[in-house]
């Protein structure tokens, strides 16, 4: 399996811990800072945690791919509310790896990612994201 996969399949069992933390709230929880708080919940570090150590081995033809599924999963990969910021801060490990796309395949993504995220709406992480496309889409231009 390659990493691209293997980030995949982190996303999914992501979302499914996300999805079972959600099914055993009870009425209330994290109100009035009462009950847990789905925000605090353990699977949101083991999450960013599985990421970053896939994408410090992320190599090769799949890292293309790789990050054109971490940066579309928020919008296109089904997940409960609570995992959605997640979804989008996990974005800063694929940093590196947008030096490693050709400057087409970065404009298709700047395209995609500046048609996806309205600028009022945007996080200091996909700023950043939107900055470093927006310099490699440049390159051997």
């Amino acid at each position: 399996m390659g990493n691209a996969e293997s980030l995949r399949n982190i996303y999914r069992e992501y979302v499914q811990k996300a999805e079972q933390l959600m099914a055993g709230r009870k009425p209330g929880d994290g109100l009035l800072g009462m009950g847990n708080k789905p925000q605090d919940a353990a699977c949101h570090d083991w999450f960013d945690g599985q990421v970053a150590a896939e994408m410090a081995t992320m190599q090769g033809d799949d890292c293309p791919e790789a990050l054109c599924f971490m940066l579309k999963a928020e919008k296109e990969f089904p997940a409960p509310a609570c995992a959605r910021l997640m979804l989008i801060a996990v974005q800063r490990h694929g940093l590196t790896l947008i030096e490693q796309l050709s400057p087409k395949q970065a404009e298709e993504m700047l395209l995609w990612y500046k048609n996806a995220y309205a600028p009022f709406t945007r996080l200091p992480v996909q700023k950043e994201i939107l900055k470093k496309l927006k310099m490699q889409k440049q390159k051997n231009v």
